[in-house]
């Protein structure tokens, strides 16, 4: 004699919509002189496939509103198939990394709901400390982590916007402004600026010779006169010759004048081989210049002259007395006289004799 009723009880912004069985309802009177009645819902259950006294409507929420420091990725789900969301997407959830307010719309046969979500971001505070670097004894290195309206946590618990290094370290910093915080360090080693050094007097050397000019130490770059990048150089001709030694911490330079005058100087072999091959067969000086005063002397390895000679023309055939020498190591000395600067020179040296 009842028929199915619906009910939709509601509460604040969330609503609960339930469907009632068939109702027995008793009216029993309390109190007639004040003409109250309380209500007896006596629950007679439905058929028996029928469970629990009520189900809920499609409710949801997406949660509080919520401010992040930095890029963040929120899922957003009302549990419900067929809700439709601000974004233009249809479904259970869906994930969103911008900030800005977000809505949910679902439909029912209880009814309508909808929720929203106001989702804020706020920066980390920026510091660039740059690359790891170097910290020099003859400068002061300063590390600023300044952000207007921060707090400041240093490595060794100071708040400054600024720190001072005067040593070779790892140093951070732990940077606070509206609620967010950021650490940011950075590794500094100790080093001097370059050694002084000297590349030595201003020196003349013979117009056919070479000389090398040395500007290495540890942990520097170089850069030349002439264009070079290497620790040294060689270098022929005449004139001034400049080099700069750099680090992180300062440079140093130096300077070396080169004058060049002629000279007569003596190319000498190490070894030669008398088999009549026409191939090395004989022994002596080689020169570009009218040597004078010369004299040339061979001892085998007991100090017995084998060979002597004045003119630097001729050479030595490897043999003595006419009879061939051994296979061996010979001591050779010479002299002579420049014909340029008058200088009597003396050379002296080991050729080998090979069969």
């Amino acid at each position: 004699m009842f028929s199915e009723d619906k009910f939709l009880l509601t509460a604040g912004k969330r609503s609960i919509g339930f469907l009632i069985p068939p109702l027995i309802l008793l009216l029993t009177p309390v109190s007639m002189s004040y003409k109250y009645y309380a209500l007896l819902i006596i629950v007679v259950m439905g058929l028996f496939s029928q469970t629990g006294l009520a189900q809920p409507c499609n409710q949801f929420s997406l949660g509080h509103d919520t401010t992040y420091c930095g890029p963040f990725a929120r899922v957003l789900s009302s549990g419900l198939a067929g809700t439709r969301w601000s974004t233009g997407d249809t479904g259970v959830s869906i994930t969103v990394t911008a900030p800005g307010t977000y809505w949910a719309f679902d439909s029912s046969s209880c009814g309508t709901f909808a929720d929203t979500i106001l989702l804020s971001q706020i920066p980390y505070p920026s510091v660039n400390f740059g690359q790891d670097t170097t910290g020099c004894s003859n400068r002061e290195l300063v590390l600023s982590a300044a952000n207007p309206g921060a707090s400041y946590q240093w490595q060794d618990n100071t708040t400054d916007s600024t720190y001072t290094v005067t040593h070779a370290g790892t140093f951070s910093v732990i940077v606070t402004k509206s609620g967010c915080s950021a650490l940011h360090s950075i590794e500094v080693t100790y080093g001097a600026a370059p050694n002084a050094f000297s590349l030595g007097a201003n020196a003349n050397i013979c117009t056919d010779a070479t000389i090398t000019l040395n500007a290495a130490q540890p942990g520097v770059t170089y850069r030349w006169s002439t264009g070079d990048t290497a620790s040294s150089i060689t270098v022929s001709q005449a004139g001034k010759y400049y080099v700069t030694d750099s680090n992180a911490c300062g440079t140093v330079t130096d300077s070396i004048s080169i004058t060049t005058t002629p000279c007569c100087n003596l190319l000498i072999p190490t070894a030669f081989s008398p088999n009549g091959d026409g191939m090395n067969d004989e022994f002596g000086v080689v020169y570009r210049c009218p040597v004078q005063i010369f004299s040339m002397s061979i001892f085998n390895r007991w100090g017995e002259v084998v060979y002597t000679s004045h003119d630097p023309t001729v050479k030595w055939d490897g043999t003595f007395k006419g009879a061939p020498q051994p296979l061996d190591v010979y001591v050779y000395t010479v002299t002579y006289t420049d014909p340029y600067t008058f200088e009597i020179k003396s050379l002296k040296g080991n050729v080998t004799l090979l069969r």
